[in-house]
């Protein structure tokens, strides 16, 4: 196996852009997935990592405290998030993202060594078509993997990747009401949501209890699920007979 690493470090940036090429060569063997990169023996940055947080990226975001703290992995999968990370504390931070503008699936994961009393960070890339008829033999980075200290808090983070992600094949087009190509009678309806549910008879079957009971749901959901609404909790709200019996009471 060849495997390839540069890196640039541009004078208008903190960061390190890292790219990865690599070519399987043994015979009857190809990629299967690429972790890259894998970053390990990250200090904290508090002691014993009492103040440090952990950026998970996923759907509406959470700050998690440190895998050394909490001894738990803390893993975002992208599409169901964004594509970076970081650990933060006390004003300042270490920025992980990949910019790759393909939106291709990946985990990125911060596990904990006890031991050591360091981190690990990884970023997991299942390789397309691997289960087809043939091989794959080769992967290249989509675009940068970028790595670097920043000042600031989660919105500090988060403006780093907003920079690359207005350039974005789902950005660069601007504002979805200033898009020609986007029906506009869509862009232009008074509200909008999505859900879990996995057709229109559980969403009107939500409405309905919501109605009946007055004590099922709250009007936010109606607008889309709270970020401390536990799953568990609308999953009993799913269930038809459970729907029954709120649609029967006085």
């Amino acid at each position: 196996m060849e495997v390839r690493v540069g890196a640039t470090l541009n004078r208008s940036e903190t960061v390190a852009r890292l790219r990865l090429e690599v070519a399987q060569q043994e015979v009857g063997e190809g990629l299967l997935s690429v972790t890259f990169p894998a970053v390990k023996g990250i200090l904290p940055l508090t002691q014993n990592a009492k103040d440090d947080v952990i950026l998970n990226t996923k759907r509406l975001g959470w700050e998690r405290p440190s895998p050394l703290r909490s001894g738990n992995v803390v893993d975002t999968r992208y599409p169901f998030g964004m594509q970076f990370s970081a650990i933060v504390a006390d004003g300042r931070g270490l920025y992980f993202a990949e910019e790759d503008p393909e939106a291709n699936r990946k985990n990125l994961t911060w596990s904990p060594q006890q031991q050591e009393g360091t981190l690990d960070f990884i970023i997991t890339h299942p390789v397309l078509g691997w289960g087809g008829p043939e091989l794959v033999k080769d992967y290249t980075s989509p675009g940068d993997i970028v790595i670097g200290p920043f000042a600031g808090d989660w919105y500090d983070a988060a403006r780093l990747y907003r920079k690359w992600a207005l350039t974005a094949p789902w950005c660069a087009k601007g504002p979805i009401y200033q898009r020609k190509h986007y029906p506009q009678w869509f862009a232009n309806v008074p509200y909008w949501t999505t859900s879990y549910f996995p057709c229109e008879y559980y969403i009107e079957e939500q409405i309905n209890i919501c109605e009946a009971t007055c004590r099922c749901l709250s009007p936010r959901f109606i607008a889309g699920r709270t970020p401390r609404t536990p799953m568990t909790a609308l999953r009993r709200c799913s269930r038809p007979n459970w729907a029954q019996r709120a649609l029967n009471k006085p």
